[in-house]
């Protein structure tokens, strides 16, 4: 994740201090783009929700595995396919 200081934005100070103080959600826009200005709580939450589902997923492909369903690929024939 890229890191800027608030001092490097144009985001009114008031805005800055409702999100950090109050929670609440920036939508910003330019031309038909968008992202967002959230809480650290907001994005502690969301870290914890991608958590849980990547966590859920892996319990699944794991128990598909285990019943034969799903094979297994070697670590080694994995590294060399992702070029590590």
């Amino acid at each position: 994740m890229t890191t800027i200081t608030a001092s490097r934005t144009r985001i009114p100070r008031s805005i800055f201090a409702r999100v950090v103080h109050e929670g609440e959600r920036v939508k910003i826009t330019k031309y038909d783009e968008e992202v967002y200005l959230i809480s650290k709580a907001d994005m502690e939450l969301l870290r914890a929700v991608e958590d849980s589902a990547d966590l859920q997923q892996a319990e699944e492909i794991r128990e598909r595995i285990r019943k034969g369903e799903e094979k297994a690929a070697p670590w080694g024939a994995t590294k060399r396919e992702l070029g590590l």
